[in-house]
């Protein structure tokens, strides 16, 4: 996991090979993108929404795709968990890069991200998380509007498989 904010994003770029690619598209293009999905640059994408959050209900984890996560406006919580403290729920469907884990949001190896406008997560595979639950500050019971970019970014970017 790294968070930051999206102005300060380019500190995270030499992460991986297409972050600058995809900070100079949040930055120049999230505030005023249209809901649905928008191509970014070799195999990453954004998924632009607007929602309801909702309560805690699973973590899901992904192996090809991480996500780099920017909240347009509105207020969330995304929680964190190692998934070797978490049952599957589902089994990992690679038709849709997804698995779904089942577990508690307040475990005591469980963090809780509050997500706002200009915060910028990025959560690599092997971290297990559940998005879009209430914002913790009020007592995690209280559904808000968010808008939301969700980056999907290839592990492997073009040219650095082996």
């Amino acid at each position: 996991m790294m968070f930051e904010t999206l102005d300060r994003a380019d500190v995270l770029a030499g992460a991986h090979p297409l972050f600058p690619a995809v900070f100079r598209w949040l930055r120049e293009n999230g505030a005023t993108a249209a809901d649905g999905r928008h191509r970014i640059a070799d195999g990453a994408y954004a998924s632009v929404e607007s929602y309801e959050t909702h309560p805690f209900e699973k973590f899901e984890t992904h192996r090809r795709y991480l996500d780099v996560q920017v909240v347009v406006s509105g207020e969330e919580t995304i929680y964190l968990a190692p998934p070797s403290t978490l049952a599957v729920r589902t089994p990992y469907n690679p038709d849709r890069d997804i698995e779904f884990l089942s577990g508690s949001s307040t475990a005591q190896c469980v963090m809780p991200v509050p997500m706002a406008p200009g915060r910028l997560l990025i959560i690599w595979p092997h971290e297990a998380h559940a998005p879009g639950c209430h914002p913790a500050g009020n007592g995690g019971a209280v559904a808000g509007t968010v808008r939301k970019i969700v980056v999907k970014v290839p592990v492997e970017a073009p040219g650095t498989a082996d």
